[in-house]
Parts: structure tokens; C-alpha cells; sequence
């Protein structure tokens, strides 16, 4: 199943994330802009349960504030000298270490 990245209505646009249905039957709506937001995620549900999706979670709208808040994403950062030694690679696969990546990967597998 597809990814809807604008679904609109008269109501405004959302995307809705899809691909997760066939597996976990769970869609994924984000409201972009809508001036009617009730509505507008009322469409989206009934869209998403058409295709069948048993659990549906929205953002993107203070209207949504009004329901439980299911989980939230938080990013983290700090400076890589501050953490402790651990075996992890913290740093990006690039060409220019690949091959230590490549050492590393095959000696933890």
C-alpha cells in the first residue's frame, strides 16, 4: 500500500501514511493546513479505516490536542566526546570509513 503524501479535500490537506496497514493495520495521518480540522481528520479516518486500518494516529494541529497523546518523537543530541566508551559506531558510513565500518560490522557479526 502507498503513502498518500497530499490527500485534500475542501476541508484542507493531510498526508497519510499508509504503509503500515498490510502489516500492524495502523495508518498515520498528518494534518498540514486545514481551517476546518475537524472535518478534515474525520475524512482522513474514514479513508484510512476504508483501506483498512484498525488504529489510526494523527498530528499536525492544535485540534488534536484534545485527544490522548499516544506517543511523542523527541531528538536528542550531545557531543560525541561526552559519551561513554561503548562499542557502537558513532560516526556516518562514508567512503572515507567504510572500511573501519566494514571491520567493525564483520567482527561484531
Amino acid at each position: 500500500m502507498q503513502d498518500i503524501p497530499v490527500f485534500t479535500t475542501e476541508n484542507g490537506v493531510a498526508s497519510l501514511a499508509l504503509k503500515d496497514v498490510p502489516y500492524n493495520a495502523a495508518a498515520y495521518i498528518r494534518i498540514q493546513d486545514s481551517c476546518t480540522p475537524e472535518l478534515l481528520l474525520e475524512e482522513c479516518v474514514s479513508f484510512c479505516r476504508a483501506v483498512g486500518a484498525e488504529r489510526i494516529y494523527a498530528t499536525g494541529h492544535a485540534y488534536l490536542e484534545q485527544y490522548p497523546l499516544y506517543t511523542s518523537i523527541v531528538r536528542m543530541q550531545c557531543q560525541k566526546d561526552m559519551l561513554p566508551q561503548t562499542d557502537a559506531a558513532l560516526f556516518p558510513v562514508q567512503e572515507q570509513t567504510l572500511e573501519t565500518w566494514r571491520n567493525i560490522y564483520n567482527e561484531k557479526m
